[in-house]
């Protein structure tokens, strides 16, 4: 047996079941506004330790090239005192 529902049809509803309905649509309302507004905090968070990971990057870059710069200017220096400890014993001979 099936039910027709048309525009004669009454439905009973009582102000308790409307009462607790707003205050469900309410209570979903504020949790998804809560987490909506701690995911926008998170991506703030993810963008700022994005930019300071990309500059702690950098800086590390430009340390190791200063290391290999100072690397390369050490064996200058043992190469020069090579040269000239060798001209210094080949001019006292």
């Amino acid at each position: 047996m099936s039910t027709t529902i048309n525009e004669d049809t009454e439905i009973t509803v009582s102000i308790r079941e409307i009462v607790a309905a707003i205050f469900f649509v309410i209570t979903i309302t504020s949790i998804i506004v809560r987490y909506e507004t701690q995911i926008e905090s998170i991506g703030d968070d993810i963008s700022v330790l994005t930019s300071q990971n990309k500059v702690l990057h950098d800086k590390i870059q430009h340390m190791q090239e200063l290391q290999f710069e100072q690397i390369r200017q050490k064996q200058d220096i043992e190469h020069i005192k090579q040269q000239l400890g060798v001209n210094t014993q080949c001019q006292t001979k």
